[in-house]
C-alpha cells in the first residue's frame, strides 16, 4: 500500500469489531463513544432530551475524521437511554454507534 512505500511502515486498522460484553455498553454509561458516519439511516428511538444532547455532542465535536467521531459521555435522561448501536442524525449526517476501537490504526512493522 502506499502508506507503507512511503513511510517505510507496516499499519493495519481494526475493523468488523462488534459491540458485544464488555463494549455493549450506552454512550450514557461510557467516558467516550465512537460514531461511525453511514450513508444511510434508520434512526434509534431515542427521548427528545437525551436526543438533543447526543446530536449537540456530535455536532461539537472536536474530532476531525471524516469516518469515525468520538464524543464525551452524553448525558441522558434515565428514562431515556441511548440504546447499544444506535443510530441518529446530527447535521444531515447519518452517525452509528460503534465499538470503541473500530478503525484504530496499529503499527506493525516490528512484529
Amino acid at each position: 500500500g502506499q502508506f507503507y512505500d512511503v513511510g517505510g511502515r507496516l499499519a493495519y486498522y481494526v475493523d468488523n469489531l462488534k459491540l458485544t460484553a464488555p463494549y455493549a455498553t450506552s454512550p450514557c454509561a461510557s467516558g467516550t463513544s465512537r460514531w461511525l458516519k453511514r450513508t444511510t439511516c434508520a434512526e434509534s428511538p431515542i427521548g427528545t432530551t437525551t436526543k438533543a444532547n447526543l446530536v449537540s455532542a456530535l455536532e461539537t465535536a472536536a474530532d476531525d475524521n471524516p469516518h469515525v467521531r468520538d464524543i464525551g459521555a452524553v448525558t441522558c435522561m434515565q428514562s431515556e437511554p441511548i440504546p447499544v448501536g444506535a443510530a441518529v442524525r446530527a447535521d444531515g449526517t447519518c452517525w452509528e454507534h460503534v465499538h470503541p476501537n473500530l478503525y484504530d490504526a496499529y503499527d506493525f512493522t516490528y512484529w
